[in-house]
Order: structure tokens, then C-alpha cells, then sequence
């Protein structure tokens, strides 16, 4: 190689290193890599959220072909309370004490849903009116064919085919009693204990999500977004709890024998659990949600 080829061959070698050099400054000057708060990784035994970019979220604009049972003040509603969108249309009403089971609810899912596979819900509620309700209401999936499990739901032969959540009145607290409720949710054979939700009324939208992980024995996960306290009074029942001024959440790792006898959940939706001591119309709850996904949603 004579002395030119080597003076033209040094001066390319350099610009390049040059190069790659400057393209590496740029780079990272440019798209910084900027990892979450610790609190927001998930643990490694539980899935992430499911409830992707691509998942189907209904606005409810138009109303959903869904199912009523009973005669519930509650269904497919043109108001905008949860003001998700610029147009009215969103899922709620009043539920009161009835004694009778009521739900309104899409009774045949797209896909199926069941405790050896992953599922997920999520959306946002928003409750305008509490009125000394002491009643319960439910959000989720659930058997229409097993509902009878729910006039003994407190005892020891609880239903099996529900992952819901349950929004009831918070009587032990500090709130006042017209802008507080408490939420537990229940799976397989259990009722987790209870979150305080203070601001129902008085504060704004919360952002929630309820999945199943099938890891292990299962997993069911709630998170709503919004201040949330832990309630001592039902802190022996099942479940870990975090709460805090941003949010809340609800963990619940199923047993093995509750995860064997599971039954799978035919329905997604809205329930007014029976009471055996009705007063319809007096003591209320006006909850509504919008912007919803769910797996199996049509």
C-alpha cells in the first residue's frame, strides 16, 4: 500500500469514529431513557395492565345491546355525568334496595372467560348522588344462571363464578355519610376487605381497572384512581391494600382450591345484590360509568 492509499484510509477511519461518535451524543440527548417511579413497576408474579392501546373501549354514545333482569332503574342512560366525551351516553342509574337479584349486563361474551386464562376490565365511574344507601352494588363479570348464589353470599357457600367489584355504604367513617363509599371486590369462593373512597360525590371522575392474572393459583387485581383509605374495620378479610392520596388497590391471590371449584363468568355488567329488608326508592346510589373495556365486550 503506497503512501497515499494510507493518508486517504487514516482520514476515513477518523471521520467515522467521528460519526459515531456524534450520532451517540445525539441520540441520547435526544430520546432520554427515563424509567417510572418503582411503586408503578409491576411485580413479577403479576401481569401488567390488559387493557392495551388496542382494546375496544365503547363510549357508549349509542346503547349496547345488553340484557336486564328484574325491573332495575338502571341500564343505558343519554346523561353525561361522567363527562367522558362530548357527546351524552353513558351506563348507570339508581340502585336502591330491592328484594329481588337485578342486573343489566352483556349476557353473552364475545370470547370466553374463565379463571385458567387472563381477563381485564377498566373504565371510569362516577356517582352524583349518595343517599344513606345501605346497599350494594356490583360491577363485573358474573353468571346471570348462578345468581341465586348471591341471597347467601355471606355465608359459608358462596358463589363461584364472579370476578366483581362492590361499591356499598361506608358507615364507619369519619365522611360524610353523602360523599363516601367503601369497595371490596369478590372472587371464587371470597370478599376482600374494603377500601374508603372519600369525594365521591364532591370530587371528580376516577379512572379504575379490574384483571386476572391466571399465574399461580390466580391473582385478582382492582386499582381506581383518586384518594383512597384502608378500612381497619374489615381488615380481616382477605387481600393486600395500598392506599393513598393518587389511588388505591386491591390484591387477591386465590387459594388452590378456590381457583379448582371456580366457574366461569358468562356476563359482564352492572348488579343490585338483594336485600331482605327492600326499601326501593328511599336509600340510593346514582352510579354511572363510561368509557369501558372489558374481555369479551361485543
Amino acid at each position: 500500500m503506497n503512501v497515499k492509499s494510507i493518508f486517504i484510509l487514516t482520514i476515513l477511519v477518523t471521520q467515522l469514529v467521528g460519526c459515531n461518535g456524534r450520532k451517540s451524543e445525539d441520540t441520547s440527548r435526544e430520546i432520554p431513557t427515563i424509567m417510572p417511579p418503582a411503586s408503578e413497576l409491576p411485580d413479577s408474579h403479576e401481569s401488567p395492565t390488559l387493557a392495551g392501546p388496542d382494546a375496544v373501549i365503547d363510549d357508549f354514545v349509542t346503547a349496547p345491546n345488553w340484557e336486564s333482569k328484574g325491573d332495575p332503574d338502571f341500564g343505558y342512560s343519554k346523561t353525561n355525568y361522567t363527562i367522558s366525551n362530548t357527546s351524552a351516553g353513558e351506563i348507570g342509574g339508581t340502585f336502591t334496595r330491592a328484594g329481588e337479584h337485578m342486573f343489566y349486563a352483556q349476557t353473552s361474551l364475545d370470547s370466553t372467560v374463565s379463571f385458567s386464562g387472563a381477563f381485564f376490565a377498566s373504565g371510569k365511574l362516577r356517582t352524583p348522588v349518595i343517599d344513606n344507601p345501605n346497599h350494594e352494588l356490583a360491577i363485573g363479570f358474573f353468571d346471570p344462571e348462578n345468581t341465586i348464589h348471591d341471597e347467601i353470599r355471606l355465608k359459608e357457600s358462596v358463589y363461584n363464578g364472579v370476578a366483581r367489584v362492590v361499591f356499598a355504604e361506608n358507615y364507619l367513617t369519619e365522611y360524610p355519610g353523602n360523599d363516601v363509599l367503601r369497595v371490596f371486590i369478590e372472587g371464587p369462593g371470597f370478599q376482600s376487605a374494603s377500601l374508603t373512597l372519600p369525594q365521591m360525590v364532591t370530587g371528580s371522575n376516577r379512572s379504575w381497572e379490574l384483571s386476572y392474572s391466571p399465574v399461580g393459583n390466580g391473582t385478582l387485581t382492582f386499582q381506581i384512581s383518586g384518594r383512597t383509605e384502608v378500612l381497619k374495620e374489615f381488615s380481616n378479610l382477605r387481600g393486600e391494600l395500598s392506599a393513598g392520596e393518587e389511588s388505591g388497590k386491591i390484591v387477591v391471590r386465590l387459594k388452590e382450591e378456590e381457583r379448582a371449584n371456580a366457574i366461569s363468568p358468562t356476563a359482564f355488567g352492572f348488579q343490585s345484590l338483594k336485600t331482605s329488608d327492600p326499601q326501593p326508592g328511599i336509600r340510593r346510589i346514582d352510579f354511572y360509568i363510561d368509557d369501558l373495556s372489558f374481555t369479551g365486550m361485543k
